[in-house]
């Protein structure tokens, strides 16, 4: 059967002979909205590409609460990590909604690897992303205030969605994603609607002139460097 997988996130990075490996390779499995798709420490690795839907990663406590880390929508994928390195899930995943992920065991992966070196060099892409993500975010919340943070994780979203303008990240999401309360993240997106660069809605969020948006982290980047 034929698969056409939405073109956005990592796998708008990729050619069309690989998606077509990926999706011959692929099993695809169904989730209802908050079902778990990952646990931290699971051994069972395979690397998932999402077809639609979201899914919501962090790290459930002993006392059941849940430290969310990021959101990640149709068009991106997870898994190379554990596949590639610990051998072992870091972090728990719950479905937003419906959520359709079509899986390629870490066995086929890694045989398309050697068999498509072009797949090899976009996974090394997306683990350098990833990392350069992480480094920005101990950064961020060592130096950056609240207002900040948020604006360059809509950026993130931004950068790695589809180009469109509208981001699909509720208030209490982009809470847990920064580490803050919702009340405060509300007080944030004010002053940034006051500036003209985000526009607020039900579930999502609008940035009304992307490219204000990157001058005005950029214009902070600049002070900052210049203060230090």
């Amino acid at each position: 059967m034929t698969r056409t997988m939405k073109s956005r996130g990592f796998l708008s990075k990729l050619s069309p002979s690989i998606l077509a490996a990926l999706e011959g390779a692929a099993v695809r499995s169904t989730y209802s909205n908050r079902q778990q798709i990952q646990s931290r420490g699971d051994k069972q690795l395979d690397f998932a590409l999402i077809r639609s839907g979201k899914i919501r990663f962090g790290t459930t406590g002993r006392n059941g609460a849940f430290v969310f880390t990021g959101l990640l929508l149709p068009g991106d994928a997870f898994g190379e990590m554990a596949i590639f390195g610990p051998g072992a899930r870091v972090l728990d995943g719950f479905a937003v909604g419906p959520t359709v992920v079509d899986r390629v065991s870490g066995a086929k992966l890694k045989a398309l690897v050697v068999e498509m070196p072009e797949l090899g060099l976009a996974l090394l892409s997306l683990l350098a992303r990833r990392l350069i993500i992480a480094l920005d975010h101990i950064d961020d919340l060592m130096r950056q205030p609240l207002v900040v943070r948020i604006a360059r994780y809509l950026m993130f979203m931004y950068d790695n969605g589809s180009g469109e303008s509208r981001i699909e990240i509720g208030q209490s999401d982009l809470a847990e994603a920064t580490a803050a309360s919702r009340v405060s993240v509300s007080k944030c997106l004010k002053e940034l609607a006051q500036l003209g660069l985000v526009e607020t809605g039900y579930g999502y969020l609008d940035l009304p002139d992307p490219v204000l948006m990157r001058r005005w982290l950029q214009n902070i980047e600049e002070v900052d460097r210049l203060g230090t």
